[in-house]
């Protein structure tokens, strides 16, 4: 996560946000970007792999690493919290980015970083003149960029937001332009098949286009599922409430099927986002503005919510009797494993002594999951934090 707080770590003292990671076993909050010496600039969003040991980052700092000349822009960097050695990312290359990069995510095993950059000069033939997204390998050490068209051409439209699967055979993302490469209104989900090199529109139905924007899209880690937020009223054949909802693509039967509804499939009241999916794709986290998706908790501006897509039920993670979570929640996480939940919220209600009227994070069991939940979220912040 990243943070403006001061008071998480001894020594924080350079007056910007930064990048953190806690571990739950030993209950402790390290700087990750602070361990090469106080950041110049902020980090935000880091991203963990999947066995914790590996961090991604962005940050705007130019004393990270030693020889950095990439002043002003943001760039991508890699922790190892093992060896505590940082690197950047395209540090390979040549010559530094020409334009900032953003919004990066980490394999497993630490060899591949997905990010969405500015930058024209990161491969050849970038002539587009808007941010598209990249995938490195560290090991070999080479780039490529994956926003591309049915044809493996390049998009006219911008293109970032990533989301990779486990054996990075599909990468999601989000683009203004379609299949064919021709810029669009609304922005729309690719997916884009590594071994093929080229990419399908998943926001359409029956060859009609998404009517509104559709964005975040994150794919289960087994690769079947993207869950994606969207505004579109035409994604499916029955249609949709005109709010944003939440919606899976299945990419074993390429069929599109609505998160964000009652357990008994109604239509909800209000805009849902900050979705999240678990490993398997079979439980779906998002927070929404609708008063009619449970009966959970009352007085609740932003709920946020479990959907099991293989059952159809639906839980208000705010199940702890008096809870008054007043501004509500900003967006959720899912564990690979489906067992956590964690969630950005100003909700000052849902453990003791939590008075500093900032966003913190909190981490949930997942109640449609286990049979024990966990009433009582763990506070893991203390000052204002967000998720990547």
């Amino acid at each position: 996560f990243s943070s403006k707080a001061t008071n998480l770590v001894t020594g924080d003292n350079n007056n910007e946000e930064d990048a953190f990671w806690f571990d739950i076993g030993a209950q402790s909050v390290s700087r990750i970007s602070g361990a090469f010496g106080s950041p110049s600039a902020a980090s935000r969003r880091p991203k963990l792999s999947k066995t914790g040991r590996y961090i991604v980052f962005e940050s705007l700092a130019n004393n990270l690493i030693s020889g950095d000349v990439n002043d002003g822009r943001s760039d991508i960097f890699f922790y190892d919290t093992q060896t505590n050695t940082i690197e950047k990312v395209v540090g390979f290359l040549s010559s530094a980015p020409n334009g900032n990069s953003y919004r990066t995510s980490i394999s497993e095993d630490g060899r591949y970083v997905l990010f969405d950059s500015d930058a024209s000069n990161l491969v050849s033939g970038d002539t587009n003149g808007v941010s598209d997204v990249f995938l490195v390998d560290r090991t070999a050490q080479t780039i490529s960029r994956v926003s591309v068209g049915g044809s493996g051409q390049q998009l006219a439209g911008a293109s970032l937001d990533a989301s990779m699967d486990e054996n990075l055979k599909n990468i999601a993302f989000q683009t203004n332009s379609n299949a064919s490469g021709t810029a669009q209104t609304h922005s729309q989900i690719l997916l884009y098949d590594r071994q093929a090199g080229t990419s399908t529109l998943i926001t359409q139905i029956q060859g009609n286009v998404g009517n509104g924007n559709s964005t975040a899209a994150k794919i289960s880690d087994n690769g079947k599922v993207v869950a994606f937020d969207s505004l579109a009223t035409n994604l499916i054949i029955a249609g949709r409430n005109g709010f944003k909802n939440i919606y899976a693509y299945d990419l074993v039967s390429s069929s599109i099927s609505l998160v964000s509804s009652t357990e008994k499939g109604l239509n909800i009241n209000d805009d849902s986002f900050g979705s999240s999916i678990s490993g398997n794709g079979r439980y779906v986290s998002f927070v929404t503005q609708a008063s009619n998706v449970s009966n959970d908790t009352e007085n609740c501006i932003a709920r946020p919510v479990l959907k099991d897509r293989l059952t159809g039920k639906v839980t208000h993670l705010y199940t702890k009797q008096g809870v008054d979570c007043g501004a509500g929640a900003t967006t959720t996480a899912f564990a690979s494993d489906g067992e956590v939940v964690v969630i950005a919220s100003k909700t000052s209600s849902l453990v003791s002594g939590d008075n500093n009227n900032m966003e913190d994070i909190f981490l949930f069991s997942n109640p449609l999951r286990r049979e024990n939940y966990r009433m009582n979220p763990w506070r893991t912040l203390v000052s204002r934090s967000r998720l990547p």
